[in-house]
């Protein structure tokens, strides 16, 4: 065996894998050429009968599970438009149909079912709309998925009318609406109340009545399985699904039998030749190299020197090199050794107390937020490194003045850090003893000047906030001009600056003021944020920032730090990126004395009309909170009340409504009662659970003789999926 590995030794390894490669794709693509006419067609052929069966069978019965009760409802509703419209409808079924366009054709079917669902968006729809609604789009959903998922071509559910021999559509897989489905595909959905007349093979087993069935006709296999009702086992409608597969000629059953058989021999003799070719020439030989290796890893690993261990491979080849340069690796991995491990114990203690000196930076910044009367305030922070110099505080300084402020030091990495440390707590003490903000700034410059020995200095925006007035006291010291959005118009405030703060001694300084209005959102920001740039060395820049104001409504720190990151790619953030938001809340009291059902209308009106407009889905589940909640409490909580009395306080910001009820009934908490409602135990009593479904938070408390229950909702995120069934 030696004497062949020198033999074969004189050839490149490069040269010996491409020969053995080339020699063995032709010999498999010789076999391949016979083994892959058509191979498998038929399996392809009954799988495609069992897959449509499957599916058909396992659709119809999750519809005779769960929505039996909607398609008896909606079977019926949609006979009714068929029986009323079925001149018309005959006449515009199959090719021949007079439409221009699929929009025409849908607009047309939508005329015919709109008295089935409330309008898009409907404010103030009952739940019973929205649960028919809901049971059409689950239907819907369920049979795209199983189309989609056994990749049938159709797949939808329809009703027979034997008398006239139509299929009468119910309902179709959904359809790509922006058309990138194809022409075809779109051509190929049908709405509910259309009608198809069946071709010959299907007629015949729905005449038959012999169901599940599966079949072959005009290229398409098809399965078809009926949805009954479980109380009288009548057909309420059947489930289709189709699946196109070519037909195969018998005789690819022993033309494929030959060529596997011929493929697989081949194969076997060619993986033989190649196994004992590589043992000879590289299995062995790398053999040898890894017991080498495995020998001088060894010694490193137990602290003893380690020698050149001899491999024995003289193959003149890539290998025999391999072997030659094995030793002068050895022993530029014993130098190597020797300061690695000093510097990884130097690397991984700098690590640790810089995880640590990040902590104790992060701890020492409030998070969270915090909610001053009508003002919240939001904060963020993503240091470039492990620690950073931008900092924030916000904090009351008595019952109605709330300080915030935002900064950002020179330097980065630890003496920024450091630096930032004292000046936060300076800063802390200082607007505490005196919130004169021109006097705070220059007694922060002159501590900052006397004890400054690395010469950095910081940037700020210090602010007092009167929840009495909306008075803001502000003063900019050299640090970026904030964003005010006010009226839905974004624009940067504070165009005098003060100097910066821990430069030069004996600097003069001077605040100023501006009123907060209900809807105001004031955000202080560090040069990270404007200054961020993308590949193309672009800065993120004040255009962005106010953009993104503008069209947001919700949380405006991460809209902002998303849109940041979208734009810069694959660019490192070089600087740390600092923002704190402060928003007024825009409010709304609506107070009913004698309250009645007919009240209910013109409060969803007044809110809508007030904070919108919102999202249509978001504004109809607002509608069912507000009527649940003035439903259930006009017929439950004044019984005995001489005076009913009930007001209702809105609460928006950053894109969440805070609601607040408050009525002088009896003292019911809905949220422990056990039926979860206030009582309402006939004709679909799910008060508090619906709104619970709809809503973020809800809370209740008594306080001073009234019973007051608070409601949280995102008007920007639909939860109509969670209301119960």
């Amino acid at each position: 065996m030696k004497n062949n590995g020198q033999r074969f030794g004189r050839f490149r390894i490069r040269h010996k894998l491409m020969l053995l490669t080339a020699a063995l794709s032709v010999a498999l693509i010789f076999v391949a050429v016979f083994t892959t006419n058509r191979l498998f067609t038929q399996k392809a052929q009954n799988d495609a009968m069992e897959d449509c069966l499957d599916s058909a069978n396992s659709t119809a019965g999750i519809f005779e599970k769960n929505y039996i009760s909607f398609f008896i409802e909606y079977r019926s509703m949609i006979e009714s438009i068929y029986d009323e419209n079925l001149a018309e409808l005959e006449s515009r079924a199959g090719p021949g149909a007079s439409f221009a366009s699929f929009e025409e054709r849908k607009e047309y079917y939508d005329s015919l079912i709109a008295g089935l669902f409330p309008p898009e968006g409907a404010f103030g729809a009952t739940f019973q709309n929205i649960e028919r609604k809901m049971n059409y789009m689950a239907s819907v959903q369920y049979l795209g998925l199983v189309k989609m998922t056994n990749e049938a071509e159709r797949g939808f559910a329809f009703f027979y009318d034997s008398e006239r021999g139509n299929i009468v559509h119910l309902i179709d897989g959904p359809y790509d609406e922006t058309g990138a489905a194809g022409e075809e595909a779109l051509n190929g959905y049908c709405f509910p109340c259309e009608i198809e007349k069946p071709g010959e093979k299907l007629n015949e087993v729905l005449l038959s009545g012999e169901t599940p069935a599966a079949f072959y006709d005009d290229g398409l296999f098809y399965a078809l399985s009926p949805v009954k009702d479980p109380a009288t086992g009548e057909t309420v409608a059947y489930v289709c699904y189709g699946q196109y597969s070519e037909k195969l000629m018998e005789s690819v059953h022993g033309y494929t039998r030959s060529t596997l058989y011929l493929m697989l021999a081949a194969t076997l003799v060619l993986a033989l030749f190649y196994l004992a070719f590589a043992d000879i020439l590289i299995v062995r030989n790398i053999k040898k190299l890894a017991r080498s290796a495995e020998s001088f890893a060894t010694e490193l690993e137990n602290g003893e020197k380690p020698v050149p261990v001899p491999s024995g491979v003289e193959t003149g080849d890539e290998i025999g090199e391999l072997a030659s340069k094995f030793g002068l690796m050895q022993n530029a991995i014993v130098d190597y050794a020797g300061t690695l491990a000093e510097k990884t114990a130097a690397e991984e203690k700098l690590n640790a107390e810089l995880g640590v000196a990040s902590r104790i930076q992060k701890e020492a910044l409030p998070e969270g937020g915090m909610r001053f009367g009508d003002l919240r305030i939001t904060s963020f922070l993503h240091p470039a490194k492990e620690v950073g110099g931008d900092f924030y505080d916000y904090f009351p300084l008595d019952e109605d003045r709330l300080f915030f402020y935002i900064a950002d030091v020179s330097g980065k990495g630890v003496p920024a850090a450091l630096f930032m440390m004292m000046t936060k707590e300076m800063i802390k003490a200082r607007v505490l003893a005196d919130s004169d903000l021109a006097k705070l700034a220059r007694d922060i410059n002159e501590e900052l000047c006397r004890n400054n020995a690395e010469a950095l200095f910081i940037t700020a925006f210090f602010a007092i906030y009167d929840k009495r007035t909306g008075r803001l006291a502000f003063l900019r010291g050299g640090h970026e001009k904030p964003f005010l959005k006010h009226g839905g118009r974004t624009e940067q405030i504070a165009e005098e600056a003060n100097f910066i703060l821990g430069a030069f001694e004996n600097m003069t300084y001077e605040s100023d003021e501006i009123t907060l209005e209900p809807g105001d959102v004031l955000l202080l920001f560090t040069d990270g944020l404007n200054e961020g740039i993308n590949t193309a060395e672009e800065e993120f820049g004040y255009g962005r920032i106010a953009g993104v104001m503008d069209s947001c409504s919700g949380d405006y720190t991460q809209s902002l730090y998303s849109s940041l990151c979208g734009f810069a790619g694959e660019t490192e953030q070089f600087d740390d990126v600092t923002m704190l938001c402060a928003s007024v809340a825009d409010t709304l009291k609506i107070e009913l004395n004698d309250p009645r059902y007919d009240d209910i209308p013109a409060v969803c009106d007044r809110v809508e009309e007030h904070f919108g407009p919102f999202d249509p889905e978001c504004a109809s589940e607002l509608g069912i909170i507000i009527d649940e909640l003035l439903n259930n409490c006009i017929s439950y909580a004044f019984e005995g009340v001489p005076s009913p009395y009930v007001s209702l306080a809105f609460s928006y910001a950053e894109g969440t409504l805070e609601l607040t009820l408050t009525d002088n009934g009896a003292a019911f908490d809905p949220l422990a009662a056990e039926d979860a409602s206030y009582g309402d135990t006939d004709g679909g009593g799910n008060g508090i659970t619906i709104v619970r479904s709809l809503s973020d938070t809800v809370a209740y408390r008594r306080v001073d003789g009234y019973n007051r229950l608070c409601v949280t909702k995102n008007m920007q995120k639909s939860k109509a999926s969670e209301i119960p069934e």
